[in-house]
C-alpha cells in the first residue's frame, strides 16, 4: 500500500458503481481509510432533489454494508462530514482520493495545510464511472429515475 492514511468524502447517496470505484481505490492505496460522510444540511443545500436524499443514518448503513462485504471494515474510519475538509487538515492524513469534480477542493486543502505548516497531501484523481449511455453515473441521475445504481438506463 502506498499510503498509511488516506481520505475520501461525499454524500454517498444511492451508493452506486462510481462510489464503489472511489472506495475501492481508497482501500487499494491506503492502509487506513477515513471516509467523511456528509452530515451537514449546509453541504446538502445545493443538491438537486435534496428532499429525496436519504438521511445520514440510512446512508451510513449502506456504506458500512458495502465496506463489510469487501472485508475492509477493520481498516475503515467513517465520520460525519460537517465541512469540505473533514480530517484532511489533520497531520496524519497522507492522501486524498478525488474525482475530477473535486480536485479543486483537494488543492484548497493543500493550500490550507501549507499555511498551517503541514505537508501537502497526495491528490489521487480517479475517473468518473459512466452509465451505459456514456454519461456520468451520479446520485442525481438516480434520484431523477434516469439510471439505476449500476448505470443502466431506466426504461
Amino acid at each position: 500500500m502506498e499510503y498509511a492514511n488516506n481520505a475520501i468524502g461525499g454524500t454517498f447517496e444511492k451508493l452506486h458503481r462510481g462510489h464503489e470505484r472511489l472506495i475501492e481505490r481508497a482501500f487499494t492505496l491506503g492502509e487506513e481509510v477515513y471516509i467523511g460522510l456528509t452530515a451537514s444540511e449546509d453541504l446538502l443545500k445545493d443538491k438537486e432533489l435534496r428532499e429525496r436524499i436519504d438521511p445520514y443514518d440510512v446512508r451510513r448503513v449502506a456504506l458500512e454494508r458495502y465496506i463489510q462485504s469487501k472485508s475492509w471494515y477493520v481498516r475503515a474510519h467513517i465520520f460525519p462530514l460537517h465541512d469540505r475538509y473533514g480530517v484532511a487538515l489533520e497531520g496524519y492524513i497522507d492522501a486524498l482520493i478525488l474525482t475530477p469534480k473535486n480536485i479543486v477542493v483537494g488543492e484548497e486543502i493543500n493550500k490550507k495545510r501549507s499555511e498551517n505548516g503541514l505537508k501537502e497531501l497526495a491528490l489521487i484523481e480517479i475517473d468518473l464511472a459512466l452509465a451505459e449511455d456514456g454519461e456520468i453515473i451520479s446520485s442525481t441521475r438516480i434520484r431523477r429515475g434516469k439510471i439505476d445504481r449500476a448505470g443502466r438506463l431506466v426504461k
